[in-house]
């Protein structure tokens, strides 16, 4: 048995086939028996009998359902399919239950465990990884006075603010239109043509997220329950409703120099930088590639295409430098040299040449906007 690493994905250990029928049967005795030495301060229990998913080559997977009182048939299992030549893994999935009484509510928290076992092609050994696949929460009882305020009472407020507000945004558009429809007939031009002179733009985008808000907030009072977060279209619609109520500060922010100077300095470092982005990205690219060939066998840190992005975008900032190396030492079967060179090659590219120069563009970018304003201030002076 190896060692194991701190992964979320749990922890992994290789066995040679000879051994992989005794680990089974050990592994499935646990799971019937460990409740009773967990060391847990709620009431704890297993909630499920265990399934035991065995997976082949170009066949579908097979399921058996095991108890305590059939446990002998999970070495006829094992040894079945280990011995079968398009044998491609065996999982092992058990629920248990934990229950914890608060004064006015009981929270049922049910965990899916789960143990996998890989066949590592023409290596002759298995892979056992083992970890936690999902947890889900139920509040059995009233709420309490604090959730009610963040499930009720905070968007019911929003919801009537934001109906003031929308309110007032028509009544401004009414008396838009009335001013439009009088300067088309007085200067005999279309209705329309008069609307897009006479109304602000910024009072369009107010309408539209505050319409979108108060859409988000209703269908959020409509279905809220104590899981509303696996309502993942519900969250996005309240996210994009914030963010939009942020942008419209930019209409404020026009109001003062100084401000709106911070905006167009963002905006247009932002757009220059995006070009050094596009160039960036097959260099990004090439790294992520050779981390996970150089080490995403053996090394969980660089296993995978997504981890390997956010671990290199971690070093990029010097978040992880030395914890990376030292995981990447521990586990990874490649000389040290060759680990040093690719996290110093990376680093030196990243931090010390990248964010360089995303540092002179937004220097050389707020120079010309200093200048642009002194233009602009010794113009209206001679005016």
């Amino acid at each position: 048995m190896g060692d194991a690493d701190s992964d979320t994905d749990g922890l992994t250990y290789l066995y040679y086939h000879n051994k992989f029928i005794d680990v089974v049967k050990n592994v499935s005795g646990l799971f019937f028996t460990f409740v009773d030495s967990f060391p847990s301060q709620e009431p704890f229990q297993r909630s499920s009998n265990l399934t035991i998913t065995v997976m082949k080559k170009g066949k579908p997977n097979q399921q058996f359902i095991i108890c305590p009182e059939n446990l002998s048939l999970v070495e006829d299992i094992a040894n079945t399919a280990s011995s079968s030549v398009d044998f491609r893994g065996l999982i092992c999935d058990v629920d248990y239950l934990i229950n914890r009484s608060e004064p006015n509510n009981i929270i049922m928290m049910t965990i899916k465990y789960s143990m996998t076992f890989l066949d590592v092609d023409e290596l002759g050994i298995i892979e056992w990884r083992s970890r936690l696949r999902k947890t889900e929460t139920k509040i059995i009882g009233g709420k309490k006075v604090q959730d009610r305020l963040n499930a009720e009472v905070f968007p019911i407020s929003i919801l009537v603010v934001d109906a003031i507000a929308m309110i007032f945004s028509f009544s401004r558009f009414i008396s838009f239109f009335k001013h439009a429809r009088q300067y088309a007939k007085q200067n005999y031009v279309s209705f329309y043509r008069a609307v897009m002179w006479k109304v602000d733009r910024w009072e369009l985008f107010n309408l539209s997220y505050q319409i979108l808000t108060f859409v988000s907030i209703l269908t959020f009072l409509i279905i809220v329950e104590d899981d509303f977060g696996a309502h993942r279209w519900l969250l996005c619609l309240l996210g994009t409703a914030g963010f939009v109520h942020s942008m419209g500060l930019f209409r404020s922010l026009r109001m003062k120099e100084e401000l709106w100077l911070v905006s167009r300095l963002t905006g247009r470092s932002l757009g220059q930088s995006s070009t050094l982005a596009f160039g960036f990205v097959p260099i990004y690219l090439g790294f992520v590639f050779m981390g996970i060939a150089f080490f995403g066998y053996f090394c969980n840190v660089f296993k995978g295409f997504l981890r390997t992005i956010k671990v290199l975008f971690s070093i990029f900032h010097c978040d992880i430098v030395m914890d990376t190396v030292e995981l990447v030492k521990e586990f990874a079967v490649v000389p040290d040299w060759l680990i040093i060179s690719y996290i110093v090659v990376w680093t030196n590219l990243t931090c010390g040449i990248i964010i360089n120069v995303i540092i002179s563009i937004v220097e050389v970018t707020l120079d010309v906007l200093i200048h642009e304003g002194l233009g602009a201030t010794t113009t209206n002076k001679i005016k």
